[in-house]
């Protein structure tokens, strides 16, 4: 937006420019007296971070809620009431009826950039009561005023744009509080945040808040309000985001298209809260794979055009802590090559995700028939190593098989435990061949990781197995456990690092 000056005609004082859309706010002011508060959700100058809470960066704004995520079908509209002026605030735009309202003080707006020559100037003719005392006085004219002399005129300069919106600022400010907010909406909100922040009208601030959290909910809105605000580093700005955030958890199902604009511009970390939103649902459970399936869609969509490894990583995590293991064998396979091949093309390398998407992969392998063209699929998309240690399984279970049939197996289920921030992840049924009774624990573990990852690796002294509820010891044989073919589950508690 055009910068924007204004002057006293008494005192040739330049009033300081503004620069883009700012809607500062003194954080210890409330809605002042005699106002109405008819909405327990409208944003109140409380709600304000104070500057000590203020980030720099995207990974560091809070976009974390403690408020339980109810995911809205697809298509959901919020139902508001659209808000008009009645005629008893009609009457009251005195302002309008020029020098018969018994005026006394005129504003001359002049429209155009600073430094165009072309003067497009419009003269108001205003009240000082108005404008200076009440609910929704202006800070900026209240000093004004005080300081004035007999010549009653304040010229003011802004872009074309905020001085089309200057009448609605007015009707504002001379209407009934209660129905003032009305002058907000999609078209004018940007010109009335300036204007708010520039006469410096606080209540007139707080409505243009109200009416973004409430018009969030039209995601065609919402991709204005992202654009805007990203990168803005504003208390205010931060708690807006920190709304879109909630308000694209609730949303999620109506982003159809995993091209999307809206996708493009929700930034990373804004992304990465919401998928924890949605996982942490208390409705997660009760949500149709349909609906699982599409978040997940979005996500794969939205990897793709991340480049910071961590946050595909975090991504990659929740999605198989969420949403994978209620997936069916199918899905969750797909799924899990498709991550797999995004890090192969990316040329990245996530423990958690090759052990997860390892296991997944396999599962849905071995409930396939055998196919040319999904075998190929693997080999060229899916990175070396987990390819290599499925061909070493898979001959591994042939040979087994070919020289004893009937071998016996071992079955796991694997709690990962993921080190960092202690979430857990549950693999079920991986099975082993039973080696000799005389084997260890320890070497029982190695081949555990060898079927996990491919290899040995450090992780082997963070992982603790269990049977019947007793911790097996490392240097035991398997023969001091009673394993039968009946009863041959072990449990398998394992720290994986991210």
């Amino acid at each position: 937006m055009d910068d924007a000056a204004a002057t006293n005609d008494n005192t040739g004082e330049e009033v300081p420019r503004d620069d883009g859309v700012n809607m500062e706010i003194d954080g210890n002011l409330g809605l002042a007296d005699g106002a109405e508060d008819d909405d327990d959700e409208s944003f109140k100058s409380e709600d304000i971070p104070s500057d000590d809470d203020s980030t720099g960066d995207d990974e560091e704004l809070e976009y974390d809620s403690d408020d339980d995520v109810e995911m809205k079908p697809r298509g959901y509209t919020l139902n508001v009431t659209e808000a008009t002026l009645g005629e008893e605030s009609k009457a009251l735009l005195i302002w309008r009826e020029d020098d018969q309202s018994f005026s006394d003080w005129k504003i001359k707006v002049v429209a155009g950039a600073e430094d165009d020559d072309n003067e497009n100037a419009t003269v108001y003719s205003v009240h000082r009561s108005v404008l200076a005392l009440g609910p929704k006085k202006s800070g900026y004219f209240e000093a004004l005023f005080i300081e004035s002399s007999s010549d009653c005129m304040t010229t003011v300069k802004l872009s074309e744009e905020v001085a089309a919106h200057f009448p609605h600022f007015l009707d504002y400010m001379y209407s009934q509080p209660v129905e003032s907010k009305a002058t907000v909406n999609f078209a004018t909100w940007k010109s009335m945040a300036y204007l708010a922040n520039h006469f410096l009208v606080p209540r007139l601030t707080e409505d243009v808040l109200d009416f973004i959290r409430k018009d969030m909910y039209d995601l065609d809105h919402m991709e204005a309000y992202l654009s805007e605000f990203n990168g803005a580093r504003d208390d205010v700005s931060n708690l807006i985001l920190h709304k879109a955030a909630g308000v694209c958890s609730e949303m999620i199902q109506s982003i159809i298209q995993v091209d999307s604009s809206l996708l493009k511009l929700i930034p990373p970390a804004m992304f990465l809260c919401i998928i924890s939103n949605l996982g942490e649902s208390t409705s997660r459970e009760a949500q149709p794979d349909e609906d699982r399936n599409h978040i997940c869609d979005l996500v794969i969509g939205y990897i793709e055009q991340v480049e910071d490894k961590p946050y595909f990583v975090s991504l990659s995590c929740m999605m198989y802590q969420y949403f994978f293991v209620l997936a069916d064998v199918d899905t969750a396979g797909q799924r899990a090559l498709t991550f797999l091949s995004l890090m192969k093309r990316k040329g990245w390398s996530a423990v958690w995700l090759t052990i997860a998407g390892t296991h997944y992969l396999r599962k849905y392998l071995y409930s396939q028939e055998s196919a040319a063209n999904l075998m190929n699929r693997v080999v060229e998309e899916v990175p070396n190593d987990i390819v290599a240690n499925l061909l070493r399984e898979s001959l591994l279970w042939r040979r087994t098989a070919g020289v004893q049939h009937g071998t016996e197996f071992l079955r796991f289920n694997i709690t990962l435990i993921n080190y960092y921030c202690d979430e857990r992840l549950r693999l079920d049924d991986v099975e082993l061949p039973k080696a000799a009774s005389t084997e260890a624990i320890s070497a029982l573990k190695c081949r555990l990781l060898r079927a996990c990852v491919g290899y040995v690796h450090m992780f082997s002294r963070a992982m603790h197995l269990t049977h019947n509820g007793v911790r097996m010891d490392d240097e035991e044989p398997i023969s001091a456990y009673p394993i039968s073919q009946e009863d041959n589950l072990i449990e398998v508690e394992w720290r994986v690092y991210s």
